[in-house]
């Protein structure tokens, strides 16, 4: 069992607009740590108790006095000045769609209430780990998840410096998840259905509300945009692509070495049936016929805690982790699953129903 008493959480509450936000995390946050405990920390975009980021970090004093009085120093040498109302404003969203996140994130149990004064404040505390221990099968894959974390942060920072296009940041996004998709042990094409069972269970619950029509042609007109039929061929960061290549493939050979020495269990952790038996509740009756040709399967309890499906699952659900830092929103993710998995099934002239036959799932 990996002890987790050796990492520590930082929050600094910042409710400035979102241009503030993400110069806040670029020129600051990310500089800040990376001085003082380089290789050991990564940032998340949270909104728990309104917009704050959150840094984890391993092993180091960090003391909260010196943060705080930097973090107010510079936000007065940019000139970042706010009133009441402006604060109230940048609240709204996250008063409004706090409870129903925390509920779709299983986080009602450390609900952090909003309260505008909190702006610039800085926080350290100890992990909940009664929270990871909900959704991650392990300690060690917790420790595994921090690690990984830990070797993506730099590019993470490298990549708000060097991608400000927002086309280019898309681009950029859609070939990590390809990146991803080719670790798969049986290739990219056979991979794409993990992100389309993102993007399936996102239009089938559009369609309950009649949005799943303009959603589609708003994904289309800018997949045609992106021209991303020609994936293969659109100008990338070629330096930080081949970074960025390297380090996954070094954490999907870690993530298949934790599953074969038996580290996806752990008493007091996510049981792996109780994982499956999640999936499962979450997709049924949303009205995805490719949902309810997965869990029809017979072997679907096989399939779903078997090696190749629960390694990449775990490389996927990092990516998606690490979207939020890259200032990618909701619907950009969702746009990314649309159109790495629609170029795929063009490039292969195929379809998740063509894949689930040949995979021998009917």
């Amino acid at each position: 069992m990996a002890k987790l008493d050796k990492y520590k959480k930082i929050k600094i509450y910042f409710f400035g607009n979102e241009a503030e936000k993400q110069i806040f995390l670029r020129e600051f946050a990310g500089p800040y740590f990376r001085r003082r405990i380089p290789g050991r920390y990564f940032i998340n975009r949270d909104w728990n108790g309104g917009p704050n980021l959150e840094i984890i970090f391993r092993s180091r004093i960090i003391e909260v006095q010196e943060l705080q009085e930097a973090v107010i120093t510079f936000c007065h040498q940019r000139g970042f000045t706010w009133t009441e109302e402006q604060i109230e404003n940048n609240l709204t969203s996250y008063r409004k769609n706090q409870k129903n996140l925390l509920q779709m994130e299983r986080k009602d149990d450390i609900s952090i209430p909003i309260d505008a004064g909190n702006h610039r404040k800085v926080t350290i505390e100890p992990l909940n780990e009664e929270y990871y221990q909900s959704c991650y099968n392990s300690s060690e894959h917790v420790m595994l998840h921090f690690k990984s974390r830990f070797m993506l942060q730099p590019l993470l920072e490298k990549t708000l410096k060097k991608i400000t296009d927002r086309d280019a940041l898309l681009v950029h996004i859609i070939l990590l998840y390809r990146t991803t998709m080719n670790l798969f042990h049986y290739g990219e094409k056979y991979a794409s259905v993990m992100y389309y069972s993102n993007i399936a269970g996102v239009f089938a619950i559009a369609k309950q509300y009649n949005t799943e029509q303009s959603l589609r042609e708003n994904y289309s007109k800018l997949y045609q945009r992106l021209d991303i039929d020609h994936l293969d061929t659109l100008p990338v960061y070629e330096k930080l692509m081949r970074d960025y290549q390297r380090v996954w493939s070094e954490i999907y050979e870690q993530s298949l070495m934790l599953y074969q020495k038996g580290g996806f269990k752990e008493d007091g952790y996510l049981r792996l049936e109780e994982q499956g038996k999640r999936m499962k509740n979450n997709v049924s009756g949303i009205g995805s016929e490719f949902h309810a040709a997965f869990i029809a399967e017979e072997s679907i309890d096989q399939i779903i805690t078997s090696e190749t499906h629960l390694v990449f699952r775990s490389v996927a659900n990092l990516l998606y982790n690490i979207l939020p830092t890259l200032n990618i929103n909701f619907l950009e993710k969702n746009f990314c699953c649309y159109a790495v998995t629609e170029f795929i099934f063009r490039k292969y002239n195929t379809s998740w129903e063509e894949i689930f036959k040949e995979r021998m799932i009917s």
